[in-house]
C-alpha cells in the first residue's frame, strides 16, 4: 500500500504529497524550480508582509514573482488585520497569480509577533477565523494556513485553531508541532498532527523534524497526515525530495538509498547558482547563494577550505571554475 498520493487542496490537485516548506531567505524562485525538478508536489514562496504588498515594497514584489515552471506554488503571507490581508490578497492574485494563498500563523520571530502576526495569531482562534474567512471570500484560490501548536506548552490550542480555520474556509492546514516558545529546537509533538487529522475533514500536512525519507514515512504512518512538508533538510540537498517520494511509493517495502556523487552535487550547485544569478543579477545572486552553496559541498573532502573560498568570490565565472575544479580533482584521484 503506497503512501505516495495526490492531494486535493480546494480547486487544485498536487502530483504527490511531498511539499517544501516556505523558508525566509531560502525558497526563492530558483530554489522552488529546483525542488520541482526533484519532484516536489508543492512549494511555497518566502513569507511576505500584507502591509508590504499594499505599499509596493520592492523586495516584497521580487519575492512574489512566480514562474510557470515552478507551479503549483503557494504564496505565504503574514499579517494580523483581516481587511489589510484581504486587500493584499486582491493585489497578489491580480499581479502574481499564485496557485494558492497560505497564511502564516507559526513564525516565532519577535519582530513578526510584536505586530500581532505569525505565531501571535495562535492565541486568538476568532481572529484566525476572521482572517481565513476574509481571504477565502475574496478569492477563488485555495486558502491554506500553517500553524504551530500554540504560544507555549501551557497554552496549546491547535485543535481549536484548526477547527476555526476549517470552518472559515481553509482548504488545508499545515502543522509544525512545536509551540512558538519552542522555536526550532524543542522536540516535535507529532501526536498533535494525528489529533488534528481526526478532528478536521480537510487535508492535514505534517511538518517538523523530517531529516530523511524514513522520517517522512514514519510521520505519515504514525499520524495519518495527508502530506509531509520538509524544510531545512532540503537546503543543499534536494535529493531528499526524490528520496522521500521513492520511500513513500515503495512502502511497505524498503526503498533503495541512492548514492549521490560529488559530480552530481557540484553540477546541481552550479545549476542552482547560475539560475539565481540569472534571475537576480550576478552580484546579488552570488551573495544570496553564499548561505546555500556550503550545504552542497558538505562531506566532500576539503570542504572546509573550499567553503572559505566560495564565500569570498564575487564573480560568477570564477565561482563556476572553482566548483568545476572540485570534480576535476575528484576524477584525477580515481
Amino acid at each position: 500500500m503506497s503512501l505516495l498520493k495526490k492531494v486535493r487542496i480546494g480547486s487544485i490537485e498536487t502530483e504527490n504529497n511531498v511539499f517544501v516548506a516556505p523558508m525566509a531567505g531560502i525558497t526563492d524562485s530558483s530554489y522552488r524550480i529546483l525542488c520541482r525538478k526533484f519532484g516536489a508536489g508543492l512549494t511555497f514562496t518566502e513569507m511576505v508582509s500584507s502591509y508590504a504588498v499594499i505599499y509596493s515594497n520592492k523586495q516584497t514584489e521580487e519575492i512574489c514573482i512566480i514562474r510557470e515552471e515552478e507551479r503549483p506554488v503557494g504564496l505565504q503571507m503574514f499579517g494580523a488585520v483581516p481587511e489589510i490581508m484581504k486587500r493584499a490578497v486582491e493585489i497578489i492574485v491580480e499581479k502574481y497569480n499564485p496557485d494558492l494563498i497560505d497564511i502564516n500563523a507559526g513564525c516565532p520571530v519577535p519582530k513578526v509577533m510584536k505586530s500581532g502576526a505569525g505565531a501571535k495569531l495562535l492565541e486568538n482562534p476568532e481572529l484566525i477565523f476572521r482572517i481565513v474567512k476574509e481571504i477565502s471570500s475574496t478569492t477563488s484560490r485555495p486558502v491554506t494556513i500553517k500553524m504551530r501548536l500554540g504560544l507555549k506548552d501551557s497554552s496549546i490550542n491547535i485543535i481549536e485553531n484548526c477547527l476555526a480555520a476549517e470552518e472559515a474556509g481553509a482548504s488545508m492546514i499545515t502543522i509544525h508541532p512545536r509551540t512558538a516558545s519552542g522555536r526550532f529546537s524543542s522536540p516535535c509533538m507529532w501526536e498533535y498532527i494525528a489529533l488534528a487529522k481526526e478532528k478536521v475533514k480537510i487535508p492535514v500536512c505534517g511538518n517538523g523534524d523530517i531529516k530523511n525519507p524514513e522520517d517522512a514515512v514514519k510521520m505519515i504512518t504514525e499520524t495519518g497526515c495527508d502530506a509531509v512538508m520538509v524544510g531545512r533538510a532540503t537546503i543543499g540537498n534536494p535529493w531528499i525530495i526524490s528520496g522521500i517520494i521513492s520511500a513513500l511509493k515503495a512502502y511497505p517495502e524498503p526503498f533503495k538509498i541512492e548514492h549521490i556523487s560529488t559530480e552530481e552535487k557540484i553540477q546541481t550547485a552550479m545549476e542552482h547558482l547560475t539560475m539565481t544569478c540569472r534571475f537576480k543579477g550576478e552580484l546579488k545572486g552570488i551573495r544570496e547563494m553564499r548561505k546555500i552553496l556550503p550545504h552542497y559541498i558538505k562531506g566532500i573532502p576539503g570542504s572546509a577550505k573550499l567553503r572559505d573560498r566560495l564565500v569570498r568570490i564575487d564573480n560568477l565565472n570564477e565561482l563556476i571554475d572553482l566548483l568545476k575544479g572540485v570534480t576535476q580533482q575528484k576524477k584525477g584521484e580515481t
